[in-house]
């Protein structure tokens, strides 16, 4: 009898204890007053600008408004540095680790008189939950918003919100 209790015991003690699930934030997007087809151009035109910060564009679709990237830790030292800014992930041990990487979901929305941006940012690390803290997200949905309601692309601000080229 006591092999059975002793094994789940032990079974038991192979369970992470304390470990949360990691919830991604709910995020609106960001309203354009500028039409769908220009929100879409300015999308393009600010992920041009900054693609060596975001990624690499994987799938694009501008007749359902939807763009998909990944971006690696490895694509350069200031991604690897940024990266835990914009997401984290728990282990095991409820420990806080940095993602290795990222996969941008963009999704543009609207009429011909005003649209929407929604970026969602998928952070993984293998075996982790991860979550975004929403903070690149933003700044992308502000930066096309700005673009497409009159501005010109230009580079996503780095750690500091200090806009710099050749990130």
């Amino acid at each position: 009898m006591r092999i059975p209790v002793i094994a789940a015991i032990l079974a038991g003690a192979c369970v992470p204890m304390g470990t949360t699930t990691l919830q991604p934030p709910i995020r609106p997007g960001a309203a354009v007053a500028a039409p769908r087809e220009a929100t879409w151009s300015a999308l393009l035109a600010v992920w041009s600008e900054n693609a060596q910060s975001l990624g690499v564009i994987t799938h694009s679709d501008a007749e359902n408004g939807l763009l998909v990237a990944s971006l690696s830790r490895t694509s350069s030292a200031a991604v690897a540095r940024d990266l835990p800014r914009w997401g984290t992930c728990n282990s095991v041990a409820s420990l806080t680790l940095d993602p290795d990487s990222l996969t941008w979901t963009v999704v543009v929305q609207g009429t011909e008189v005003s649209s929407t941006v929604r970026a969602s940012a998928l952070f993984w690390k293998p075996g982790l939950d991860c979550v975004s803290h929403g903070v690149r997200e933003a700044e992308l949905e502000q930066l096309v918003r700005a673009t497409a309601e009159g501005g010109g692309a230009v580079p996503l601000p780095n750690r500091r919100g200090v806009a710099q080229r050749g990130r």
